[in-house]
């Protein structure tokens, strides 16, 4: 959920303890929307009337561990339902532009596929595991709640200063899905990839270590040492 949708989820959680003749404190509607803002809406709702139906744990108010119990049933299939999304917009759109998805959570498990270009060149043949690994991955998005993600899929495209040196406008991204969400998702991302990798030589992390071959700073006033006597 997004913070627009905070009235809406307050006034939500306020019409199921109504059901059960209590009141909903300041306290329960922050703890309970820090634990479930990760989650779209409409799972939330749904989760909420599922309580509310279930013939056993439906007789008491809502916890935050039956809607943990019951949103967590549902990580599968949103998994499988964000590859849907995914699928169609390799066929429908290409490798050759930039997409936005209204899910960070695809962003994130697409990034470890190896990009964008690279997904959408997956052979036929390879589609079973590449869906299998992008499902396990959103999963684990989606658990984890809060975790780092790209602004938007980069295609295989010209890169933008060239664009700008022939005085042409920089190709708008692809929104897919809702496009307010999409758009959240592309400004809450980042400008790279989610995982930053560096090349540095171990010597330079560890105090006093030197590269094999280099003095040390100790060798070079030795060396002034000796050559003073």
């Amino acid at each position: 959920m997004n913070t627009a949708e905070m009235p809406d989820f307050a006034r939500l959680l306020t019409g199921v303890n109504t059901l059960y003749r209590i009141d909903t404190s300041d306290f329960q509607r922050e703890v309970f929307w820090n634990a479930l803002r990760h989650f779209d809406f409409d799972q939330v709702k749904r989760a909420f009337n599922a309580h509310v139906a279930d013939p056993d744990h439906g007789q008491y108010p809502p916890k935050l561990a039956d809607m943990t119990r019951i949103l967590h049933g549902t990580h599968g299939d949103r998994a499988a339902m964000a590859w849907g999304k995914v699928h169609d917009t390799m066929r429908l759109v290409g490798a050759y532009q930039d997409v936005v998805f209204d899910d960070p959570a695809i962003h994130a498990a697409i990034d470890d596929a190896g990009g964008w270009p690279k997904l959408c060149r997956t052979e036929v043949a390879e589609l079973g595991y590449v869906q299998t690994a992008f499902c396990k991955s959103h999963r684990a998005y989606t658990g984890r709640g809060v975790f780092p993600y790209p602004s938007l899929c980069r295609g295989e495209r010209s890169p933008d200063w060239e664009y700008e040196k022939k005085g042409l406008p920089i190709p708008a991204p692809v929104l897919i899905g809702d496009p307010q969400r999409a758009a959240q998702v592309m400004n809450g991302g980042e400008a790279t990839a989610k995982t930053a990798i560096s090349f540095q030589s171990v010597h330079a992390l560890l105090p006093g270590a030197r590269a094999p071959g280099l003095p040390s700073a100790n060798d070079g006033q030795f060396t002034r040492r000796a050559s003073a006597t």
